[in-house]
């Protein structure tokens, strides 16, 4: 008989998570962590956890959060914007001069100035939420769902109905843009990288200004998600395919080039934790947590022959690969 090998990236944890309407696990969305401890995750409203996942507290519904640099954290979401002192635990409203609805897109810029959106409209605010601004106006009124992220340089990027804007004045005017992504990973202070449908990332060289696509053939019918950096500077990437059978690739070089390490399920969300535990949200099966802190993985080809142990919800799977 051939030899059998075990093939797996790390070992997982689950650490469930909220249920939808229909009592399935929801999706989680994306993942923070913070040097406390303390993890934050978004699935039908924002949670947090002190205890490395082992318990959840809903905090509010907030679609977004951001903190300032005395650690105030800002959420905006289906109630308005609000601020904490504590981690979340308790609220202030900062909603007297904004419209009622939902908001979005929560930023701090490097000046302390509070930048979110709504589904069209922009605001802003220099004095931690007293007073806001209507900014933005020059920017079409359009369907679809505004979403706007800041660079490591205090850059504010928007996309909107297809078409992308620019601020570097902390969101007071804005400017047209070339393919600005508002949803990426800081790979370092000069390289932004964000993943896309069929089989390819972006990176950004120049503070988000231009965008460059790096395909990766081998997995041309995938949809990749958000890239996680270990404190080596390696990334893991996690995907989602129409199987239901998602890969995790890893870069080391800034993510020009991506190696297979691992299966997973639909995992579109990950983040490193204090402790460099990473941490992965899938659509299906929940929150899961390395057992131990990342060091390395061994790049490996995907086997092009392999019997998987189910369940398999983040690469804890054995695959069997036979040798001759």
């Amino acid at each position: 008989g051939g030899r059998f090998q075990r093939l797996r990236m790390f070992e997982w944890k689950s650490r469930g998570g909220p249920k939808n309407s229909s009592g399935n696990l929801a999706a989680i969305g994306r993942i923070i962590t913070t040097s406390r401890g303390s993890i934050f995750f978004f699935a039908a409203g924002l949670y947090r956890s002190d205890n490395r996942g082992t318990s959840w507290l809903k905090l509010s519904n907030a679609r977004d959060i951001a903190f300032d640099a005395d650690s105030t954290l800002y959420a905006a979401g289906t109630d308005g914007v609000f601020s904490s002192t504590n981690f979340g635990t308790t609220w202030k409203s900062l909603n007297d001069q904004l419209p009622a609805g939902t908001f979005g897109c929560m930023n701090v810029t490097p000046n302390g100035t509070l930048v979110v959106a709504t589904s069209y409209s922009i605001y802003r605010s220099a004095d931690k939420g007293v007073t806001w601004d209507h900014v933005g106006t020059n920017i079409p009124i359009s369907t679809g769902s505004m979403q706007i992220a800041m660079t490591p340089k205090g850059s504010l990027l928007c996309n909107f109905d297809y078409k992308s804007y620019r601020s570097t004045d902390d969101g007071l005017t804005w400017i047209t843009a070339k393919g600005a992504a508002a949803f990426f990973t800081v790979v370092s202070p000069s390289v932004l990288i964000v993943g896309y449908q069929d089989g390819a990332i972006s990176r950004s060289t120049d503070d988000g200004l231009t965008w460059t696509q790096v395909a990766i053939p081998k997995y041309s019918t995938y949809t990749f998600g958000m890239p996680a950096m270990d404190v080596t500077g390696r990334l893991y990437m996690g995907s989602s395919h129409y199987s239901g059978d998602g890969v995790v690739l890893s870069s080391n070089d800034s993510g020009l080039t991506w190696q297979y390490c691992g299966m997973g399920a639909d995992v579109m969300y990950m983040a490193f934790g204090p402790d460099n535990e990473l941490y992965a949200g899938t659509f299906r099966t929940g929150l899961f947590r390395t057992l131990k802190p990342v060091s390395s993985v061994a790049e490996m080809e995907k086997p092009s022959r392999s019997i998987l142990a189910i369940p398999n919800p983040v690469s804890s799977a054995v695959s069997i690969i036979f040798d001759p």
